[in-house]
């Protein structure tokens, strides 16, 4: 996916068709629905995980009047967050990929998988028919091209609805919004003073978004700048082990060693002032992060992006707009450089636009939950229209009103 999101499609479509041909995936699972009852599956479902910071709203509204059974994927962990759910089941492929006793047989009336692709056993088991209706959202923001996934829930604010045939191969269900609500970070503002000299910019790209040529387009305006300029990149946890030391010269070698800083990952109590340490930030691209900008927006970091035709490269536009800073949402190349100049050079602009971040209401705009209800009706809708829906002969967009 992080490689080549262009092409993607072609390697997914072939893992899909050789992960469902083997045997593990080809077995018929035991299905009777029980209206209501809905299996999620997931790896990711412990606090300050980007998976559960954008989809626990959701699933705590859903919980109310429907039965949620937790399959969780991978390792064990002692910080899973239950609390929403009736019982926790386990799969694990690691150890014995054959054991679907956690959903062989199974009474789900709906398989939600909030992040395929993050792990082994999320790709094992959107080839598998394990409920009669299968439904995933933005957790891991792109479409599995291919898998026996049948719907995917998106933002009417951050899709080209008339693109979604190229998109996904999923029937998209759009909702008012981005689909996301999220949960905000415990943390106090500490209001470091920062410099004059260099302007420091937050480049909060996890390591496999950060690729050569959206760095190359940091350099055009490190070159230009007139002021000095100094980036902080914050790969985290997927550089651990041998992955820091190749990253750190890699990036290094396109910015200069003098302009960067790429930190090691970080726990929590020191990522957040080192976050906090930066005059405003970047987006990454083609692969943007929708939690980080909710960081970076709750800390007052105005974001300049670079707007693609996606989710991943429209939710931070997405952000923006809402707190009326339009103004950092760039559509080309040279006004993303162009801005990003303005941005280091300028300080009057760029106070003005800090200034504006700080009298916007958060919790109505980035942090709002208003468009909650609207999922839950979304999974509502197909449960109850799933045979009618599968029965229509094209794949247009679903909407949520």
């Amino acid at each position: 996916t992080y490689i080549d999101h262009e092409h993607d499609y072609l390697v997914k479509q072939r893992i899909n068709r050789l992960t469902a041909a083997t045997p593990l995936c080809s077995q018929a699972i035991t299905n009777t629905p029980k209206p209501g009852k809905i299996g999620v599956f997931t790896s990711m479902w412990f606090p300050r995980q980007s998976v559960y910071r954008s989809q626990f709203p959701f699933l705590e509204a859903l919980a109310k009047d429907h039965e949620l059974v937790l399959v969780r994927l991978g390792r064990e962990r002692g910080d899973l967050d239950t609390s929403i759910f009736s019982e926790v089941r386990s799969y694990d492929a690691s150890r014995d990929a054959s054991d679907v006793s956690a959903f062989h047989p199974n009474d789900f009336a709906m398989a939600y998988f909030p992040d395929i692709g993050m792990s082994l056993e999320s790709v094992i088991l959107a080839n598998m028919r394990i409920a009669p209706i299968q439904v995933s959202n933005y957790g891991h923001p792109v479409s599995t091209f291919g898998a026996k996934i049948d719907y995917w829930i998106g933002g009417r604010e951050t899709e080209a609805a008339d693109r979604a045939r190229e998109h996904y191969s999923e029937r998209l269900v759009l909702i008012p919004g981005c689909a996301q609500a999220p949960v905000p970070l415990d943390y106090r503002l500490q209001y470091p003073k920062l410099p004059d000299s260099p302007v420091i910019v937050n480049c909060t790209w996890s390591s496999q978004k950060i690729n050569s040529v959206h760095l190359r387009r940091l350099r055009q305006i490190a070159d230009r700048a007139q002021t000095p300029v100094r980036f902080h990149f914050f790969p985290g946890g997927a550089i651990m082990g041998n992955g820091y030391i190749p990253l750190d010269r890699a990036v290094k070698n396109i910015l200069g060693s003098e302009n960067v800083q790429v930190f090691p990952d970080l726990g929590f109590e020191q990522y957040m002032p080192a976050l906090e340490g930066a005059h405003f930030a970047f987006d990454g691209h083609p692969f943007g992060g929708y939690n980080t900008a909710v960081d970076l927006l709750t800390l007052r970091k105005p974001i300049v992006t670079l707007a693609g035709n996606r989710f991943y490269n429209l939710s931070t536009a997405y952000l923006l707009s809402r707190v009326g800073l339009d103004e950092l949402i760039c559509k080309t190349d040279q006004e993303f450089i162009d801005l990003g100049v303005r941005m280091i050079d300028n300080a009057d602009f760029r106070d003005r636009m800090i200034r504006r971040l700080k009298t916007a209401n958060l919790d109505e705009t980035v942090l709002s939950h208003e468009h909650v209800p609207y999922f839950v009706k979304a999974i509502d809708h197909l449960l109850e229209n799933h045979e009618q829906l599968a029965s229509q002969p094209g794949r247009e967009p679903i909407m949520v009103e």
